[in-house]
């Protein structure tokens, strides 16, 4: 009998390992167990409703694509992901120079790769839980979860906030001196989820369409 593994465990296989690999001598040691803490919660979470109503592969290689970044991100502590040295290496000259940036744009890039990742996942696990709920809104929930698990994640920030020293607060924030930090990143976790929002329901616009056409071209036949 052949063996074979779905294509959702091999996604958490690689992720398993790469968590492994990342593990190894982190900058942070502290900032990487809180990071991970999360991280495996969640998974865990994801686990346990895929058990219970399946998912697609695409909301499962949706949902693997984010927590490659959110690896990266814990590897390093967001605000210090080296994406300066690795472009001065690759290209001759760094992101920020080339664009004028002040800061490290890491932790912006994966708050709104998060809406924009998150809400078909999530979409999808409205419509297994909740299907007679009309589509249309089940996508507006979808993209209101989003904007909700945005600004509960940092709640959770101003939380450790209160409970770490100052230096440790503040590498695990990523504020870099910006007091409208948490504001800006829950409206491009907004921005990105609305923006998915907005193809999704036309994708399925036009895929309604699509099926509905041979319909009624087998109708005209008859």
């Amino acid at each position: 009998m052949r063996w074979r593994l779905p294509y959702r465990a091999w996604l958490l296989i690689v992720l398993g390992v790469l968590l492994a690999v990342t593990a190894i001598r982190p900058p942070h040691v502290f900032d990487f167990v809180i990071e991970h803490s999360l991280t495996l919660a969640f998974v865990a979470l994801m686990i346990v409703l895929d058990r219970t109503r399946p998912i697609s592969n695409t909301s499962s290689t949706l949902l693997f694509l984010y927590m490659l970044l959110h690896l990266l991100g814990a590897r390093y502590t967001y605000s210090e992901v080296p994406y300066d040295v690795w472009a001065s290496n690759i290209f001759g000259t760094s992101i920020s120079d080339a664009f004028n940036l002040q800061r490290n744009h890491y932790d912006r890039l994966v708050h709104f790769l998060f809406g924009v990742l998150m809400v078909y996942p999530t979409y999808e696990f409205l419509d297994r839980w909740i299907p007679e709920v009309q589509s249309g809104r089940r996508l507006i929930i979808a993209v209101l979860i989003i904007a909700f698990l945005s600004k509960l994640y940092e709640l959770l920030e101003c939380m450790y906030a209160i409970i770490l020293s100052n230096t440790d607060a503040a590498r695990y924030n990523g504020e870099q001196g910006d007091p409208y930090d948490a504001q800006k990143d829950m409206a491009l976790a907004l921005i990105g989820a609305v923006g998915s929002g907005i193809v999704i329901h036309f994708l399925y616009r036009r895929q309604c369409k699509d099926n509905a056409q041979p319909t009624a071209a087998r109708q005209t036949s008859r």
